[in-house]
């Protein structure tokens, strides 16, 4: 029986390209950036995410830790700096120290209004000068808004934009109250001038005119001008 010859090459073989150096090099350079381009991105998205959550956390420790207003407006000017405990620098202390003042503008706007509230209702009653519950108000405004202007004016800006509406509002309530007061007065002492003038002119004629008048009966009686509209 014949034997069987493998005669071979019935493997085919792979061709590998030949790579110059320059497309080696271009291929690497390829590759290399869009590594760094994905690595960057990750460290943009982390650095974000950490900024986030240090904005998040010295927001929540403002608020947890708020400036009492009483202490602020009764310390110095040096004492009060220190008691912003931010700063301006980094995202932390930025955060910390723009809350801290927010904070503190809003419990001044809500302290301010009471006071102004008791302004109005004591020159409601008491009729205080016009001048001077302007002379009060602005007094108030620029009391408080001086107090945050120093350590930070942005926010003075702004409270001092809320105060100055309120005020206003409270100085047109009086104004418009004494007007209706002194309306109500003009007209009573009008009415009151009127109901005299009338009673002087009842009172010239009383009795002074006389006519004659037939009665129920047809008899003729003589009354004055009282009996003769009220007969």
């Amino acid at each position: 029986m014949a034997r069987k010859i493998n005669r071979g090459g019935l493997i085919k073989g792979i061709t590998i390209p030949n790579f110059s150096a320059g497309v080696d090099q271009q291929v690497s350079t390829q590759l290399y950036g869009t590594l760094a381009g994905q690595l960057d991105s990750m460290f943009k998205f982390a650095n974000k995410l950490s900024e986030q959550e240090l904005i998040k956390e010295a927001t929540e420790f403002a608020v947890d830790n708020p400036i009492k207003l009483e202490d602020y407006l009764n310390a110095n000017p040096t004492e009060r700096a220190e008691m912003f405990q931010g700063n301006d620098y980094t995202t932390f202390g930025k955060q910390l120290k723009a809350t801290q003042a927010n904070v503190l503008a809003t419990d001044m706007a809500m302290s301010a209004t009471s006071q102004m509230n008791t302004i109005k209702a004591e020159a409601m009653l008491n009729d205080t000068d016009m001048e001077i519950v302007e002379q009060n108000l602005n007094a108030l405004v620029n009391g408080y808004v001086g107090a945050m202007a120093d350590l930070d004016p942005e926010t003075a800006t702004i409270l001092k934009g809320k105060l100055s509406t309120t005020a206003s509002s409270k100085y047109t309530t009086v104004l418009d109250d004494r007007i209706t007061n002194i309306n109500k007065a003009r007209k009573a002492e009008a009415m009151s001038y009127a109901e005299g003038k009338i009673a002087d002119v009842i009172d010239l004629f009383d009795g002074t005119y006389e006519s004659t008048i037939l009665d129920q009966n047809g008899d003729e009686m003589i009354i004055n001008v009282d009996d003769k509209y009220n007969y």
